[in-house]
């Protein structure tokens, strides 16, 4: 007899937290029937929450070199798959209640997060490079994560920048930028906002240009691990400002 059971996809707001349901994936036994393509897909290196809701005794298990899977202590349907590769994840579903009963086997394409776009605040909001800087006011820079990333992977979507230098660029004088500050930024959160702070130096300076150069951008996960992001170009790391 035909046994059926369904695959249920969620996000989370946590590990192994609050779920919402995503997508609805339809199963049969013994092949594997997937009604959706748009739910077999994982993010690199976080915390993706599967639920298998249906009436056996599910293990999931994955190549050592593709994913890690954690069963879930207070649902047993439930289980964490982290991928480490941006290659496509196999990961075997197998039913616990009947010994060596496979019921399947799910392919799901794995990508790297999106990329954060980065952004200079002053009073809580978001400025161009062509707007002038005044004395007294606040500088901050913010690391926004794709909305949809953020919305999926809450545990995951979380920046920093490790290290900030500020070359000074006065417009009377014929010179290169020259070094005038820097910080090293490891614990400031990059969603929550880092001040930059403007050298006292250059209010002195006519038509003041300050470039703010971020070593890298990295991304921290669930597990408090970092990843710094490569696809950020040196120009689109460097902010620039102009003092009015």
């Amino acid at each position: 007899m035909r046994q059926y059971f369904s695959i249920l996809f969620v996000i989370i707001t946590g590990v192994f937290g609050i779920a919402f349901p995503f997508e609805s994936i339809a199963q049969t036994s013994p092949e594997l029937s997937v009604t959706s393509s748009n739910a077999l897909h994982l993010y690199k290196s976080c915390a993706n929450i599967i639920t298998i809701a249906d009436g056996t005794k599910p293990v999931l298990t994955a190549k050592s070199d593709q994913a890690k899977v954690t069963h879930s202590v207070e649902n047993p349907n439930k289980f964490l798959v982290v991928p480490n590769t941006t290659e496509s994840c196999t990961v075997r579903v197998v039913d616990q209640s009947t010994p060596g009963k496979e019921l399947g086997t799910i392919k799901f394409n794995v990508t790297e997060p999106p990329k954060p776009s980065l952004a200079l605040y002053v009073g809580g909001e978001a400025i161009t490079a062509k707007r002038l800087i005044k004395r007294g006011e606040e500088l901050t820079l913010k690391i926004i994560p794709d909305p949809n990333f953020k919305f999926a992977q809450p545990v995951d979507a979380k920046y920093l920048v490790t290290k900030l230098s500020v070359y000074l660029l006065c417009k009377d004088l014929k010179e290169s930028p020259k070094l005038v500050g820097g910080a090293m930024l490891e614990n400031q959160d990059g969603g929550s906002g880092i001040p930059l702070a403007i050298p006292r130096d250059a209010w002195d300076c006519e038509g003041a240009i300050l470039y703010f150069t971020l070593e890298s951008i990295q991304r921290k996960n669930f597990e408090g691990k970092l990843f710094t992001d490569e696809r950020f170009t040196e120009t689109e790391k460097t902010l620039i400002i102009q003092l009015e």
